[in-house]
């Protein structure tokens, strides 16, 4: 990314950052910022999904690799006063 760029440019050289400009786009239409924003959107849901799948097949792997760990009796003495309440 740009900011590792940056970082190892600054600490590689062991030189200070020099000031840069930082140019805007052009000024768009109404119509065509919120297209643009609605396909940023998008991408952040493709992305947030991506990353729901990896960590439930994460969550799997690591189930089948210690399935013992669903029952811990420290658990179930932690949990059980909550539920306690939750039925009451």
């Amino acid at each position: 990314s740009t900011a590792f760029m940056l970082w190892n440019k600054h600490h590689g050289n062991r030189h200070f950052i020099e000031a840069f400009e930082v140019t805007t786009p052009p000024r768009r239409r109404t119509v065509e910022q919120l297209l643009a924003l609605q396909e940023a959107i998008s991408q952040l849901e493709a992305h947030v999904q991506a990353g729901n799948i990896f960590l439930l097949k994460l969550r799997s792997l690591m189930l089948a690799a210690f399935p013992q760990v669903n029952h811990l009796p420290q658990a179930r003495t932690m949990i059980q006063p909550f539920l306690h309440q939750i039925s009451a």
